[in-house]
């Protein structure tokens, strides 16, 4: 997004290298490091509780995906059905 918006260009930002794959298996991303928007959002409060900028507990991190989860088992299911 940054590298195509150039009204981003100008703003302040965070960069962040990614430690696991995006679990966004309906769509192939353009590379390993890549991940979702929530599953950067995640990163990004992951990082700010650690710098204590921002405070995500344990199970507030756990449930954050919950919905992200959920969407990519049912676009599965509805392809695995569109199959059949």
């Amino acid at each position: 997004m940054m590298r195509e918006s150039q009204n981003l260009h100008g703003l302040s930002h965070i960069s962040f290298d990614a430690t696991k794959r995006s679990e966004f298996k309906i769509k192939e991303q353009p590379s390993p490091y890549c991940l979702s928007t929530i599953e950067s959002a995640l990163r990004v409060l992951e990082l700010l509780t650690q710098w204590q900028i921002e405070t995500i507990t344990p199970a507030q991190r756990e449930a954050f995906l919950t919905p992200f989860h959920a969407m990519v088992e049912y676009q599965l299911k509805r392809i695995a059905h569109l199959r059949t």
